[in-house]
């Protein structure tokens, strides 16, 4: 969007666009989206509407979703649907804003800063997902999955194309899409009551869809010919895989927590030590001994680890980098448990050190 399109610049020309960076007053019952992501796009009505959403990511890319085709054709359909719904507005329902300082726990947070000194200088996307855990735990309401949010379309079996976000490019046998009778070349028209120009338009049905299950109206065209499905989802459907969560940046509230990170090495780094361009091996740049926390890397420590040392195996789980790492011991390892690590020390002059460390997953 720096250099945009003059084809962009037409699409967008309808609009009054808003940039918002700060999350900070903003009422978050009418600015609903995933607040993990780095970039979404709402089209609102008038009235304050949310009509459409465009956005959404996979732990492969940050812009698996997004590109400037898929941008113009989607505020091209927007401008339709808001068209449509001048003409027949719908009656909503009058909530007082509710925004993310309304909620005591975050209140009480910020508060704390400012009398240490330490104001936050801008409200991040990501911290609305920290606040709603902060408080849910602090109530005692807080349900672990919750941190399933936005499902994307994979969650529910479909592969949606990158540029005309409604058609559907795959159907995963046994999925709930599968099971409805949805084909590759079918192109969604509604899922419920959303029309869908979008992923994130998707996503946000499957938002508003319980986790014990639900059935949702479908309507697509499949051969020019409009059809109509049921898709049933059964207790559970929400929950994904670690590596499905590993991109978010709200993984690094939960617990338990491994003590130690850092980054994963690039191919040169790789080949140095001996391994292929892909394998799993993350250099251990931090250690968390300090902090409200610090129990978790105490015990990293006390097991062996250093700093500067190379993970290359963990209990034998198949991981693609240190994101799903972390995940992975997030959303699979209780207390108790023992890890086993695999580990390079690097050596000036000489071969690494091979080692193997167990640590124990703490509370």
């Amino acid at each position: 969007m720096v250099r945009p399109s003059a084809e962009f610049r037409q699409a967008a020309r309808p609009y009054l666009p808003v940039r918002v960076t700060d999350l900070a007053g903003l009422d978050l019952r009418t600015y609903a989206f995933d607040y993990d992501l780095t970039l979404a796009i709402l089209v609102l009505a008038p009235d304050g509407y949310v009509l459409h959403r465009y956005g959404g990511r996979d732990a492969r890319s940050p812009t698996g979703s997004l590109s400037m085709g898929s941008l113009v054709r989607f505020l091209r359909g927007a401008l339709e649907s808001y068209r449509d719904y001048a003409r027949r507005p719908r009656a909503r329902e009058r909530r007082p804003p509710m925004r993310i300082e309304d909620i005591p726990a975050w209140a009480e947070k910020m508060a704390e800063r400012r009398r240490r000194g330490r104001p936050l200088d801008c409200v991040h996307c990501h911290f609305v997902y920290d606040a709603y855990w902060e408080q849910g735990r602090r109530d005692g309401t807080w349900d672990d999955r919750r941190i399933w949010r936005f499902p994307p379309p994979a969650r529910i079996g479909l592969v949606l194309d990158r540029e005309e976000q409604e058609l559907v490019r795959e159907v995963r046998a046994g999925s709930p899409a599968a099971r409805a009778g949805l084909r590759p070349g079918d192109r969604l028209l509604r899922v419920g009551t959303q029309r869908i120009l979008s992923h994130a338009d998707l996503s946000w049905v499957l938002e508003n869809t319980p986790y014990q299950g639900a059935e949702l109206s479908l309507r697509f065209l499949r051969a020019q010919r409009e059809r109509g499905a049921t898709l049933r989802l059964e207790a559970g459907w929400r929950v994904g895989t670690p590596l499905e969560f590993s991109w978010r940046p709200s993984k690094w509230r939960l617990q338990p927590r491994p003590g130690f990170g850092g980054r994963d090495l690039r191919p040169e780094e790789r080949a140095a030590f001996g391994l292929a361009a892909d394998a799993f091996a993350f250099r251990i740049t931090y250690l968390v001994t300090w902090g409200p926390m610090p129990r978790y890397g105490k015990a990293a420590v006390a097991a062996g680890i250093r700093k500067g040392d190379v993970v290359v195996g963990v209990d034998g789980a198949e991981l693609e980098g240190h994101d799903h790492f972390h995940a992975w011991w997030r959303l699979t390892r209780r207390p108790g448990d023992t890890v086993v690590l695999r580990i390079l020390r690097p050596r000036p002059g000489a071969e690494p050190e091979r080692r193997t460390v167990r640590l124990r997953v703490l509370r």
